[in-house]
Parts: structure tokens; C-alpha cells; sequence
């Protein structure tokens, strides 16, 4: 009697066999064999090939990993976890194999080396949301979650193994809960609600969606209402505005930083401030609780002082006994504070510069400070897209005798050049007078899996001789970008002779932000060179002596943010 499974089977089979004759590359280039960490399953048992930057594994490998495929004459269908695409595969010593990282990719995971002989996939968690005690996780691989309660105080620790946090997941947790990636291939979630939990689940089996309930209030009628508020989105803190050499973050576009939590205190009655806790500390994130006892005065306000240092003030507030040093180490290495003008300040400088993002809690002020990914730290071989804004039949902003898009391709051609000499890979959008559509600027940026995406322009208002000065924008509420452009706008500002104005969220311009920065998947910035309908910054825009200035302030900059600027 036939079996359409062993039909289905056979006909995989004879399409493997096939694949070597069927318009398969042969890949030639120096091989090494690898092992691959596949997110909460450890090491699997094939074997792997390296091939430059690229790990391919046989086929097999996706019965490993409990993934399907259909073999097409053009490759293979792959269906895995919560998504399927279709892949090119390769010849490799006679084998049929796939581009694991490529297709990671597409799945919407996450791929790096250990070492030269070593590949970790993990997967982005897509979601992570707790509301009125209902806690979701969403995946783009399968993850294994693990939930832990703990006592004194009470706290619902959920480790999510295999995973690692992306900064566009959509994280939404409610003022008593935090995350942070615990482990290089875990992330953790602690919860501190404010009744005896009550969690029928605590194991779960793999997969890349979950919910469970942690439990209904014990709580009196009138905290209850409380927790009932509605979940406050989203608490990272666009930078506005830049004096006196530091960037400032403003809290009052930060919901986190409203309501109730805020209200003003009793004269005579300062809020205690510490301990202040180190989390989780680690390769990419490390979390601090800033423990608060009582209300302050006003919202807490962050400045960066320079690229490595942050002030945190918090108003009507004074330390405690607790030594707050406790916390010095990899991350942070020095800490110390000062009451001034009825606020107390503490100062944090850092290993090295770092993203923010902030909130406030029941439990204090919850911070996360983001390492970027660097690489080895230098400038050198990094691969860099640099984009000459406008051009073409789009000319830009323009007054009588200059356009935009000729300002900008001379500025960008001398970005590259300086990149280029510092052993940089350089990919510029336009070298002439053409015009590439927006959404292509980044997407060049993606396939040539740049680094860093810096755009030139050049600024103009509605009124004449209103404004001046450089404005680098970042996407969003995207940290690592917002510190890439701090970084560079404060190179820039000091160079350029025009001054700044600071470094701006995109969405103070356009709600979805600027199309070539909303499209990077790299840390990316704008940056705006002047206002070319004011005199005095015109004319210095023209000068060689500016334009020298900016592309050299660009490449301090993105030295500054590497680490790489006394590597010289």
C-alpha cells in the first residue's frame, strides 16, 4: 500500500541527490570546520563549515533543530519556529549545505562568532509585556522560558533562555518590573509585584510564544486601583536639546517620568536615595536599581558631561548611609555624589561610552546603560555607508549660488576619504550628481552589513537668519544611535565654527522619523551641517576649512564611540 510519507520522504531525498547538478555555487574559499550554540539547545551534533564569515550546515542540521524543508530546483523552503523563506544552498566537499547565518537572518535571529570556531544563534525576543499580571513573551526563535519566585522581597525572576534582548522589542512592563540580558544567551525579567504571587506554571517547553498569569492582588481596594493604571509605553528619553558641553535628557516627553510618581513632596520631608544596585551586569546591558524612599521634588534629570560620563539629579533628594562605590567594576568606575541647590547629584563615569535608557518604578529609578557592539574597538575595518543627502532632480534645500545636494556630496566625498584612511571600509550612496531613493540609502547600508550609516545634509527653516548650527538626529527612541550622535555632534561642534544644537529623535520632525534613518538596522545618524538660509552659516558652509572640519569631526566621533580615539 503506498505511503504518501514515504513519497514525501524519497522525493526529499532524490532532490538532494539532484542539487549538486542543479545551478549550485561551489564554494572554493578557505573552509574550516565549526561548531554551532543554537539558543536554549547547546551545541549540536553535525558538522559545520566556515567559509569567511558565513557557517554552513548540512541539512540534517535542521532536523536537529526541529526545522522543515522542501527542496525547490533553486535551493530549499525552510519553515522554522514562527516563520519560513526560501534559501540558496551551496556545494562543500560534495555536500549540500545552507548558509546558516543568512537564514538566521531571515528568521529574524541573531548570529555571532565566539571565536574563529564557533557560531551562537539566538533568538530576538520580538515582545516582552506584563499587564495587570499578565505576562507575554514573543519570540522569533523558539526560547525555553524558566520562572523562579523568590522571597524577602518578594520577586517572579523569568529567565528566557537562548534569547537576546533586541533593542527594537517591543518592551512593555509595568513600574515594578525590569529586564536585562542576565547572561550572554539569556535574558532575564524581574518582576516585583506588589501582592503574594500565585504562578500555576513554572516549566515550559520550547516555543516562541508565551503567557502565563502571575497572579491576582491580595491588595487593598485602594492599591489595587492603583496597579489597575495603565501600562506606561515605552521609557526611553529622546536627547533635546545641548548646553554647556553636556546633552541633557528632558522627562517631560518620558511618561515614565509623570503621574503619581512625581508628585511634588512635603517641604521638610526629602526622599532617601540608595543603595544603588547593579542587577545584571552584562556583555551588552548591565541594569541598576536606584533605590527611592519617598517622592521627589520634581522628575529626575540625566546630562552626559562627556561621552563616558553621566550626571543623574534628583531634586528635593539626599543620600542615605549606603556607600554607593558598591557598584564600581567592568561597567561602571567611579561614582560619586553631591547635594546641590536641594538636589542631590550623582556622577557615574563609565568604561566607556554607553547608551541610557531610564524609568521610574515603585521600587526607584530604574536604569539600563547599553554597551555597543564595537567589535575590537577600532575604526580599522570597520565597514562605514556614507550618504551624500539629495541629489539628482532633488536638489535639496538651496539659496541663490548653492544647493544642498553639492554641499553635501563634497562633504560626504571627504567623510570617506578620512575613513579610508583610517583603514576603514567605505560605501558612499552617490559619488555624482544622481539621485537614489530613500529607502535604497539604508537598504545599500543592510546588504553590505555596514557597520555605522552617517547621511550629510544641510538644514533650512521657514524664517531667514532665525537659526544656526549643526543638529545630528538619531531614529526614534534608538539609544545606541542617540549615542553615536552625541558622540559626533559634540566632535563636530567643536570644529566646525557654527556651534550645535544639539541631537535630535527624528520623530521631533516627522512621527515616523526620517526614511533613511527608520530603515538602518545599524547604529545610523543624520547629520545636519547648518541652515543654508542663514548668512552666517552659509558662507562658512563654502569655506574648505568647514567642510574639512565636518568630515573630520565625523571620524573623531565615530572613533569616540568605538573607543578608538587614542589608538592613533
Amino acid at each position: 500500500m503506498y505511503n504518501p510519507r514515504y513519497g514525501l520522504y524519497l522525493m526529499k531525498r532524490i532532490m538532494l541527490a539532484l542539487l549538486p547538478w542543479m545551478a549550485m555555487t561551489s564554494v572554493a574559499r578557505a573552509q574550516s570546520p565549526v561548531d554551532v550554540v543554537f539558543t536554549h539547545m547547546g551545541t549540536i551534533n553535525e558538522r559545520c563549515v566556515r567559509v569567511d564569515d558565513e557557517c554552513f550546515v548540512p541539512f540534517t542540521f535542521l532536523d536537529y533543530v526541529g526545522w522543515d524543508y522542501t527542496m525547490r530546483p533553486d535551493g530549499a523552503e525552510i519553515r522554522g519556529d514562527g516563520g519560513r523563506t526560501r534559501i540558496t544552498t551551496r556545494e562543500i566537499g560534495g555536500r549540500s549545505m545552507i548558509p546558516l547565518r543568512e537564514l538566521v537572518q531571515k528568521l529574524g535571529g541573531d548570529t555571532s562568532w565566539n571565536d574563529d570556531s564557533q557560531l551562537v544563534v539566538l533568538s530576538k525576543l520580538t515582545a516582552v509585556r506584563i499587564r495587570k499580571g499578565h505576562f507575554t513573551i514573543e519570540s522569533s526563535l523558539d526560547v525555553k522560558p524558566k520562572v523562579t519566585v523568590m522571597d524577602n522581597p518578594t520577586r517572579v525572576v523569568v529567565d528566557i533562555v537562548g534569547a537576546k534582548l533586541d533593542r527594537r522589542a517591543d518592551v512593555s512592563l509595568d513600574g515594578t518590573s525590569r529586564i536585562g540580558q542576565y547572561k550572554p544567551d539569556t535574558v532575564r525579567v524581574v518582576l516585583e509585584p506588589r501582592f503574594t504571587p500565585q504562578i500555576s506554571q513554572r516549566s515550559f517547553s520550547s516555543g516562541h510564544s508565551f503567557s502565563f498569569d502571575v497572579g491576582a492582588p491580595t491588595t487593598s481596594p485602594e492599591e489595587q486601583q492603583e496597579l489597575a493604571r495603565p501600562v506606561r509605553e515605552d521609557p526611553k528619553v529622546p536627547i533635546t536639546q545641548q548646553q554647556k558641553g553636556k546633552i541633557e535628557y528632558d522627562p517631560a516627553s518620558n511618561p515614565d517620568m509623570q503621574g503619581s510618581e512625581t508628585t511634588p513632596i512635603l517641604a521638610g520631608a526629602p526622599a532617601q536615595v540608595g543603595p544603588l544596585i547593579m542587577d545584571t551586569e552584562g556583555a551588552r546591558i548591565s541594569a541598576l536599581t536606584l533605590r527611592i524612599n519617598g517622592r521627589l521634588a520634581k522628575s529626575p534629570t540625566f546630562s552626559r558631561l562627556d561621552p563616558k560620563t553621566i550626571e543623574i539629579s534628583l531634586p528635593g533628594a539626599i543620600k542615605n548611609v549606603t556607600d554607593f562605590a558598591f557598584v564600581k567594576g567592568a561597567t561602571i568606575r567611579e561614582v560619586d555624589t553631591r547635594q546641590e541647590n536641594g538636589s542631590l547629584i550623582i556622577r557615574m563615569q563609565l568604561a566607556r561610552p554607553m547608551g541610557i535608557e531610564y524609568s521610574l518604578s515603585g521600587s526607584g529609578l530604574q536604569i539600563q546603560l547599553l554597551k555597543p557592539d564595537v567589535g575590537n574597538g577600532r575604526l580599522a575595518g570597520k565597514t562605514i555607508v556614507v550618504d551624500a543627502g539629495h541629489g539628482g532632480y532633488d536638489n535639496g534645500t538651496q539659496e541663490p549660488g548653492v544647493r544642498e545636494k553639492d554641499l553635501t556630496l563634497s562633504i560626504a566625498k571627504l567623510v570617506s576619504q578620512r575613513l579610508a584612511n583610517e583603514g576603514a571600509t567605505v560605501i558612499m550612496t552617490r559619488k555624482t550628481d544622481v539621485f537614489i531613493p530613500l529607502n535604497e540609502r539604508p537598504a545599500i547600508a543592510k546588504r553590505n552589513g555596514a557597520d555605522f550609516f552617517v547621511s550629510i545634509h544641510i538644514n533650512s527653516n521657514e524664517l531667514d537668519n532665525t537659526a544656526s548650527g549643526t543638529i545630528t538626529f538619531f531614529h526614534g527612541r534608538d539609544s545606541i544611535s542617540q549615542l553615536l550622535g552625541d558622540c559626533i555632534q559634540r566632535e563636530v561642534t567643536k570644529i566646525s565654527g557654527l556651534g550645535g544644537m544639539g541631537v535630535w529623535s527624528d520623530t521631533r520632525i516627522y512621527r515616523s522619523g526620517f526614511a533613511v534613518l527608520r530603515g538602518a538596522t545599524m547604529p545610523a545618524v543624520l547629520v545636519e551641517c547648518g541652515f543654508l538660509n542663514t548668512a552666517k552659516d552659509r558662507r562658512r558652509m563654502q569655506t574648505d576649512d568647514f567642510q574639512n572640519g565636518v568630515a573630520t569631526g565625523v571620524v573623531k566621533g565615530l572613533k569616540v564611540f568605538l573607543g578608538d580615539e587614542k589608538k592613533n
